[in-house]
């Protein structure tokens, strides 16, 4: 009886971390290790087996006042899409180049969807429907972030957060 009792526990612990993984608070996070950790996560995956996925992180990076569960799931959206766009030959991207650089006082994340098609461009637009887009942007949007696609390359702008944040 005692095991059913620990048994009967087991749920009731994975439902509150369930319930704390998704939390809407936002936190001062290194951008450059989350970022990689979605890279990581996303060439495991053997859907995108034959596309390289490459992060060139800005070691000077400095910290970011976002809600993590929003970023990575922006990050996650987008790389995808971008994995499984086409381009006007329709072959996948063999590469995508993820960088973090700092612009001004923001920090970008940009991503760099290369095309084996002879044109070398792949469009985003046309891989993206409306709906995935617009909830990347939405995450982003909720972290006073920005998102912007241009052709084959998709930004991410992440503010500065308030002063009274990075100092403490």
């Amino acid at each position: 009886r005692a095991r059913m009792g620990c048994g009967n526990q087991t749920p009731n612990r994975w439902r509150n971390r369930a319930g704390s993984a998704r939390n809407a608070s936002p936190e001062l996070v290194d951008v450059n290790q989350m970022v990689k950790a979605v890279c990581d996560f996303l060439s495991f995956d053997p859907r995108f087996s034959a596309i390289h996925i490459e992060f060139q992180p800005d070691h000077q990076l400095p910290a970011r006042l976002v809600i993590p569960d929003h970023l990575t799931e922006a990050l996650m959206n987008l790389l995808q899409a971008c994995a499984e766009g086409k381009s006007a030959h329709h072959a996948l991207p063999p590469r995508i180049l993820v960088e973090t650089r700092v612009r001004g006082e923001d920090v970008v994340i940009r991503i760099g969807c290369e095309s084996a098609a002879v044109d070398g461009v792949l469009i985003l637009a046309d891989a993206f429907p409306d709906s995935r887009f617009e909830s990347a942007r939405r995450r982003v949007a909720s972290m006073g972030g920005q998102l912007s696609m241009t052709g084959s390359t998709i930004e991410m702008t992440l503010p500065t957060p308030p002063p009274e944040i990075t100092a403490s």
